[in-house]
């Protein structure tokens, strides 16, 4: 493919005219990729009565051919780069193919990256694989049928001018598959900018392509699933139909009765795993070893402690907000002191010569030393900038019993739910503007207020922001509760939202695409829990109580220049 780059357009490629379709067959049960195939190895110049397909090189046209088409390229002109789709199989039928969520350019993207000097092809994929996702895999074996015909282990070659440097990359893809847990280990990413940069999901392949940005990793996704498809029964070929279409109406799909339908398919929520019959047999070529977790979402490092439950998704929350129990802190001494504001008992903290205020919105569990500990941070970290900061204690002293955590029983999960019925997010939203009037009534001297929220809080913040009366200059939520990306051109302020791995990812990236009226700045903390700075943080955890610290900083660092 590469002879004829340079006498194309700048914006075509290497394209075929026979394209997997999402359901991997054609009408009569023949494989796409096998016709796609065939079409690859055909050659209009190969002998026509010679079954090994050589060239008549005395043929005038062979010439004219490699004058027509080819070129030649100086080697700054050319750019290597070698990448994998990593398929975990353990999965099957639901296989999920590796995916990594680039913060800085924010798309999803296959790992890949450039061939260093003196390294083999499939090596380069590899190391990149694992730079970028932090994943264990290994190359498949050459697969009969994928590469067919071709004197290259890889299965596709994909090239497009690179918007840097102006040179054409060709990127040689590999199959490949997991090996041993399935987890990102930030030990395997030797640079810490890639461990801030990418973010690591296992997506089914109706996922894969409707978030991969480019056409070509969309069809390299499909070349691989298709092939493996072709391999295996019709229960897994059926379960890939569904997801495709699942994925198509999700993203079809803008009314509120429209998401609630996309929701009500996926059943419990994207982050949960359905119980599977036993996976058919796989060829040998394609058998991986069983990972150690059956997570979607592989974004956590595996020294966190905190242990889910298997209580589904409840009332429009994440599955990891209904499960994830919190974790007490230890010995830690809150600066504040309570008083009454508004008719709510208030933790208050910070100088009080502060021009600047924040009211906070704490999750589920009230008053917790790990939010009370937040609060001190934002109050007394930030040299240049003095804030006070609020917390009213909606609950009035009687929030979710930690005891009853997780919910576990169906009496404890009745309660959560009359918990999240009486005190529901739109309803303590509209409490907040008297209780803020009430707030400046006694503190005067403070001119310009943010609001902050965490988890079902962060819900509460985001109505706030968007309501047509909203008094604060800026908004922030950390692992926010029910993420809904049509309230977020409705936010005329500056917004942060800090959302951990257990966040819907398609939501979050909505959500910030949204966020068009004013500055913004949207992160997700990969390998952290949903509660990571709120009761949740386990800050016995030398990893956790780093991006706890680190969350706050974003905080700080948002305020100032934004309040």
């Amino acid at each position: 493919m590469a002879l004829g780059a340079s006498k194309r357009p700048a914006n075509t490629g290497p394209k075929s005219s026979v394209k997997p379709t999402s359901q991997g067959t054609e009408p009569n049960g023949s494989s796409t990729i096998a016709r796609k195939l065939k079409t690859l190895v055909r050659r209009d110049l190969w002998r026509k009565d010679d079954p090994n397909h050589c060239v008549d090189w005395k043929d005038d046209r062979v010439w004219e051919k490699i004058r027509r088409e080819g070129c030649y390229h100086r080697s700054d002109e050319v750019m290597i780069s070698c990448g994998t789709i990593t398929v975990n199989e353990a999965e099957s039928p639901a296989p999920k193919v590796l995916v990594v969520y680039n913060r800085d350019i924010g798309i999803f993207q296959l790992p890949k990256g450039r061939k260093d000097f003196g390294e083999g092809y499939l090596d380069a994929a590899l190391r990149e694989t694992a730079e970028e996702a932090g994943v264990a895999h290994t190359a498949e074996d050459k697969a009969a049928g994928l590469t067919e015909g071709l004197n290259n282990e890889c299965v596709g070659v994909s090239e497009y001018p690179d918007p840097g440097t102006g040179a054409w990359r060709n990127i040689h893809w590999y199959a490949a598959q997991p090996v041993g847990n399935i987890e990102r280990d930030v030990n395997r990413m030797t640079e810490e900018s890639d461990r801030r940069k990418f973010t690591t999901f296992w997506l089914s392949e109706g996922e894969a392509v409707a978030k991969l940005k480019l056409d070509d990793e969309r069809f390299m996704v499909q070349v691989v699933f298709a092939y493996i498809s072709n391999m295996t029964d019709k229960d897994w070929e059926s379960n890939r139909q569904r997801e495709a279409q699942e994925a198509i109406l999700e993203l079809d799909l803008q009314s509120d009765r429209g998401v609630a339908a996309v929701v009500s398919s996926f059943g419990s929520g994207a982050a949960a795993v359905t119980a599977q019959s036993p996976p058919p047999p796989l060829p040998a070529a394609l058998k991986s070893p069983p990972p150690s977790s059956s997570s979607s979402f592989s974004t956590s490092t595996p020294n966190l402690t905190t242990k889910m439950s298997t209580m589904p998704a409840q009332h429009g929350h994440s599955e990891a907000c209904c499960n994830v129990p919190p974790v007490v802190a230890k010995g830690y001494d809150a600066k504040g002191s309570y008083e009454e504001l508004g008719g709510f008992k208030t933790y208050t903290t910070g100088p009080g010569d502060a021009t600047k205020g924040i009211i906070t919105i704490y999750d589920i569990f009230g008053y917790f030393p790990q939010t009370l500990q937040g609060a001190d941070i934002l109050a007394t970290s930030d040299g240049s900038q003095k804030y006070r900061v609020f917390i009213p204690d909606w609950f009035g002293g009687k929030p979710f019993p930690l005891e009853k955590f997780p919910p576990d029983t169906p009496e404890k999960q009745k309660e959560l739910g009359e918990f999240f019925q009486k005190y529901s997010p739109p309803s303590v939203a509209a409490k907040v503007p008297d209780y803020l009037k009430a707030v400046q009534a006694k503190y005067p001297e403070i001119k310009s207020w943010a609001i902050m929220g965490f988890c079902w809080g962060g819900k509460v913040a985001a109505l706030t922001v968007s309501a047509p009366d909203n008094a604060f200059k800026a908004g922030i939520q950390a692992h926010p509760a029910m993420v809904d990306p049509s309230e977020a051109d409705k936010i005329k302020v500056p917004f942060c939202m800090l959302a951990s791995k257990d966040e819907k990812a398609e939501d979050v990236e909505k959500f910030e695409a949204g966020l068009t009226a004013a500055p913004k700045h949207v992160e997700i903390f990969g390998d952290q829990v949903h509660g990571w700075m709120a009761a949740r943080a386990d800050l016995e955890d030398e990893r956790v109580r780093s991006e706890y610290k680190r969350g706050y900083e974003t905080v700080l660092k948002f305020l100032s220049k934004n309040m």
